[in-house]
């Protein structure tokens, strides 16, 4: 008798676990797929008509089987009445391929808002599609998702809506969010994670990402050229080993973001906002151009710290603003001019006491004649006290015919005369270095030129942090 029972219960629990409805066509109906009968096979594509409802259970599982005869025909759930999906923590509710391998297999869940389509819809996984869900509501209506799961899509979500997502993952997804949302109401994305796609979000204007994790993707965020002039909002996110993690930003606010181990940390921001962000281990940190604004950021440990240049079209406004960051110890150059104007980054601080130390991570004129020069300062070890300023060229405008003097002898062998009063002296060479003569006067009227290799150069006398003198010199030992 007992074993009769064990083989009576194995056989119950068998066909239980092998249970599954196979379904195709229409619901003209309201409709309710249940636990006990998933999975669902859909052996082709499935309409919810306007006015009707299918209500998932959660814990359902609907599978698309693929057109054998013809695999280009992707099959779909198209709502244009109400789909209601919604799955808990221990049962979500998962739409996948029949094999659930990494291939797009199916096209998606199509919303029709145009004919009364619409999701309720929580706790889902979508897996092998190439839209996910793609819908055509182009109305400010914020369309609001948590804890969704998107793998192994072409485009994760493709809607014309303003989207409110929180605690979703998207992972090997081709595009994880692609839409146009041009309403006054934001998209936004919170607590969320983005893993290992081509493009994390492309071409969403009026957008805001707040304390996601965007990591390992080609492009972590890029805006796309049609919707290049919107704005988008960054905050407390975390952008980690992308090849890009921004691209080209436009009038966009970046705050308190870390940018860690990218490529490229920022691409091209113009007109932008930034501050209080760390960026560390990239290979450039951020592009920073026309009227960006550059404060409070920690840039360290990447090969180039950032590039601070005009906007890259003709007519462009002013240059950025650049304050109060801290660029240092950077491999290859803290900063480096990316275009021809000269600019003054005296309000940052470079970690480092000695002026020639700091123009050596400097990337300007000096080296590259087609940029423009940098001016900078020397801070203290707590980066709050200036101790020296070094004016390469005047950016205020003043007549350079004031700068010009006299030098004595011209050519010099050991020492040279000033007619003014310096506190720093700094000759420039042919091959554009920087080189800091010694003072042998408390006047600052008199200074070594020992340690200048013969040749020709271009003398600066520095006082009271302004150029007063600028000639040539001829040095010959």
């Amino acid at each position: 008798m007992k074993r009769t029972l064990f083989v009576l219960l194995a056989t119950v629990a068998a066909w239980a676990s092998t249970a599954q409805t196979n379904f195709s066509g229409g619901i003209y109906a309201n409709t309710t797929w249940t636990k006990a009968n998933s999975p669902y096979i859909l052996t082709g594509s499935v309409v919810v008509f306007p006015g009707k409802t299918l209500t998932i259970q959660p814990g359902v599982v609907v599978r698309i089987q693929p057109n054998a005869s013809n695999p280009w025909d992707l099959r779909y759930i198209e709502v244009r009445g109400k789909l209601i999906a919604q799955g808990t923590a221990a049962d979500p509710i998962v739409f996948e391929g029949q094999n659930a391998d990494t291939n797009v297999t199916w096209s998606g869940i199509k919303v029709l808002q145009s004919q009364g389509g619409k999701l309720e819809m929580n706790r889902f996984h979508i897996r092998n599609a190439w839209n996910g869900i793609d819908g055509d509501q182009t109305d400010s209506t914020r369309i609001a998702w948590n804890n969704c799961v998107f793998e192994y899509n072409q485009h994760a979500i493709r809607i014309a809506a303003p989207l409110d997502l929180t605690n979703c993952r998207f992972y090997n997804n081709t595009y994880g969010i692609l839409g146009s949302n041009v309403t006054s109401n934001p998209s936004v994305v919170r607590s969320s994670l983005f893993r290992k796609s081509s493009c994390a979000i492309q071409g969403l204007p009026n957008f805001w990402v707040d304390q996601c994790v965007l990591d390992s993707n080609t492009t972590a965020f890029y805006f796309n050229s049609g919707y290049w002039y919107m704005p988008a909002k960054f905050t407390r996110n975390q952008f980690l080993h992308n090849f890009t993690a921004i691209m080209d930003p436009f009038q966009s606010q970046v705050r308190a973001n870390l940018f860690d181990g990218n490529v490229i940390g920022i691409n091209q921001c113009t007109d932008c906002t930034l501050d209080s962000n760390v960026f560390i281990n990239n290979e450039l940190g951020a592009g920073l151009y026309a009227e960006t604004y550059f404060a409070n950021n920690e840039v360290g440990a990447n090969e180039t710290g950032i590039v601070v240049g005009k906007a890259l079209w003709p007519g462009s406004p002013g240059n950025p603003t650049v304050i109060d960051n801290r660029l240092c110890a950077n491999t290859d150059y803290n900063v480096a001019n990316g275009g021809n104007a000269n600019l003054d980054l005296e309000a940052n601080c470079f970690c480092l006491s000695d002026s020639a130390a700091i123009d050596a991570k400097i990337y300007d004129g000096y080296d590259d004649i087609t940029r423009g020069l940098i001016n900078f300062a020397v801070y203290d070890t707590t980066c709050t006290t200036v101790m020296k300023r070094v004016v390469k060229v005047n950016t205020a405008g003043a007549d350079e015919s004031t700068l010009k003097g006299v030098v004595y002898p011209n050519p010099a062998q050991e020492n040279i005369g000033l007619e003014v009063s310096a506190t720093e002296v700094v000759a420039v060479g042919a091959d554009g270095i920087q080189r800091y003569l010694s003072p042998l006067d408390s006047e600052g009227r008199r200074w070594s030129v020992l340690d200048l290799p013969n040749g020709l150069y271009t003398i600066q006398a520095i006082a009271d942090q302004k150029a007063v003198l600028r000639t040539r010199l001829a040095v010959v030992h």
